[in-house]
This record gives structure tokens, sequence and C-alpha cells, in this order.
């Protein structure tokens, strides 16, 4: 994935001189050319095309949804005006609104990212939630996903992508899993679904930056050196307008200390609680790092699961509490709808089949 923009080149000592001198005079060439043009341009003797056409030349390529990527080897990155808004926090102009739904599919995760133009999943929820929700994303009108993206391999979180993969096919452009390799069936489902799918699978790295519409998404840790699969998790800061949205799939309080440690900026409106409101996730320390003024707990309180490793956790939703975040769970309320204009925030709840088990 990606392009270089670095062209390796050996030159022999005994001509360094010769070649620096040659260096020098195309430098000195091209820069009188360049504001021989620009004058030229301002005074109406050079049409605007052939500015156009030296600025595209001039600029780097991108990639998908433009996703500027550094250089294969070296692993630098380079990155857009857009892309230096998501990592730093200033904002871009939108249009319109997005919709962000933690959608209710039980002891599990499910998240569905849309406006009129484009749309992106992260995680699909249990083995027998992939059917209904996929019935419920082309409910809404959707007929194209941008991206499908498994935060990690557990079966409540890419139990249904299999299905919706397969149901979209052709109409996905990007597939993102972990790389941490799973060894179940439902893991081998999900990677037969993307293979046979004309989707380009994308492989996850922390600190790169993608574009949905008007909305950027960063990806803040992926670590695959974790010892458990849920700190793996990828997780994802989306930005859109003056709005942000933290998505931490199952990450643990271990995780939410290394990025607090990474330097990205955490400061989010909404934060996807992690690992379904676990008392082993949401530190107190994260959520002053995070900021938010919105939770989602996607959860089954009443399932087998849920009632197992009690989830939600009463010392998460009193420190939840204690930071005064209003908090909106899944087994209260049903799917929850978080709509964005860029500067306010509206959110409702309804209820949805998609819960298959």
């Amino acid at each position: 994935m990606g392009y270089s923009n670095k062209y390796p080149h050996e030159i022999m000592s005994s001509k360094k001189h010769k070649k620096g001198s040659l260096v020098k005079k195309i430098a000195s060439f091209l820069a009188v050319f360049f504001i021989l043009m620009s004058v030229g341009y301002g005074v109406g003797i050079v049409p605007e095309s052939w500015i156009d056409a030296i600025e595209y030349i001039a600029s780097p390529l991108d990639g998908p949804q433009g996703l500027w990527k550094g250089d294969k080897n070296t692993g630098d990155t380079q990155t857009s005006s857009q892309d230096n808004a998501a990592v730093q926090g200033t904002r871009t102009q939108v249009s319109g609104t997005l919709n962000v739904e933690f959608i209710d599919v039980g002891q599990a995760d499910a998240i569905l990212i849309y406006n009129d133009e484009n749309a992106m999943l992260i995680d699909a929820g249990n083995n027998p939630d992939g059917k209904p929700l996929t019935n419920y994303i082309k409910s809404l009108g959707i007929d194209h996903l941008d991206y499908v993206i498994g935060t990690h391999n557990h079966e409540d979180h890419i139990g249904g992508m299999d299905d919706v993969i397969t149901a979209y096919s052709s109409e996905v452009d990007y597939i993102m899993l972990s790389e941490e390799e799973g060894t179940t069936a439902t893991y081998r489902s999900v990677v037969e679904a993307a293979d046979s799918s004309s989707a380009e699978q994308l492989t996850p790295k922390a600190g790169e930056t993608y574009t949905l519409g008007d909305a950027t998404w960063q990806i803040l840790s992926c670590d695959t050196d974790m010892p458990d699969l849920n700190e793996s998790s990828i997780v994802i800061k989306l930005t859109y307008g003056n709005t942000s949205f933290l998505f931490t799939g199952d990450a643990t309080m271990n995780t939410e200390q290394g990025l607090e440690m990474s330097g990205y900026d955490l400061k989010s409106d909404v934060l996807k609680v992690g690992h379904h409101g676990s008392a082993g996730s949401t530190a107190d320390s994260f959520l002053d790092a995070v900021a938010p003024e919105i939770a989602a707990i996607s959860v089954d309180s009443e399932s087998d699961m849920g009632e197992m490793y009690h989830h939600p956790a009463t010392s998460t939703l009193q420190r939840l509490s204690q930071h005064g975040i209003k908090v909106y769970r899944t087994d209260e309320l049903g799917t929850i709808r978080i709509t964005s204009d860029g500067e306010k925030l509206a959110v409702s709840a309804f209820a949805t089949s998609t819960d298959g088990t």
C-alpha cells in the first residue's frame, strides 16, 4: 500500500562535484521557470490549465479515499492538510450531517457510520447477527460500504462480518482486520469472504489517517504484541467538523495507558466504552485524557455472557458518572444514533431487529 515519493540514488565520490553543479543549475532553472509562470498567470499570459498541470505534477500521490501514505521502505508518513486537521485537532469544514449508530446486536459490537454518500462499518456482532445486521444496513438505503473494519478477531466483533461482506461483495471498497491472526472457524469465514470480495485489504498501522467524505479517521492503536487479544484492538478516532468520536473495540486499561503515552490527541466528544463496560477498561486517567461528553456502551447485561462477565461493571459506571459523562446503553435503549452537523450532536434511540441471538 502506498506510494513512495523518494528515489534512491547513489553518486560516486569522483562525480559528486560535477553532478552537484548540474543539479544546482537545474534547480536554478526550475526556480526561475516557476516564478515566470506565476507572473505570467497573474497578468493573464499563462492559461490557468497550465498552472493546474504543474501543480498536479508537483503534488504527491494519494491512496484510498484520500489516504496519504508514506515511503513503504522507511515507514515515513506524509500527511495532507486534512490529515493534519485530524491529527492535531484543527477542524475541516463539513457539509450535511453524519450519523454514527451503535447498533443493538446484544452482547457484541457493531458501529455504522454514514451520510448520504459514504458508509463505514466497525465490527459486525456475533455470528447470528450477520444476516439481520445486513438487512438493517440495506434498509437504510446503503448500497455501498467504503470500509469494513474488524477491531479484533473475537466472535462478538467479527461474527457477522462474513455475511455483510458476502452480501455487499463488489460494493465494499476496503476491508481492514487486525494483524493478529485468528484460529477459529469464525475468523476463517471472514478471511474467506474478504478474499472472495473485490475489496482491497488494508493493513492497520497506528498513525495512518483516512477520509470518509468530509470526515477523517485515524488509527491510534493496533498493537499485536499484547498478550491479550482485546488489547490488540484497532482503536480509531473519527473527526467530523468540530465533533469527534473515539472507538476503542475491547481495549483494556493497558491499551488505554499506551494511548495516554502515545502523544495522540485523545479528546473526543463521544467515547465508545471499551470491552462492553468491563471493570478492566475505562480508567479514570483515560477519561481525563478523552474528556467525553457522551459514552456509548454496547452490551446485553441480561445475556449469559453479560451476566458472566458482569458487563457493564458497576465500577465502570461509577467512574463515568463521577466524570459527569452521559451514558447511553444498547441494552436499555436499543440502537443508539448520534447525529453530527459538525458543531452539535443529537442523540436518539430506537429498537432494531439486529440482535440475532
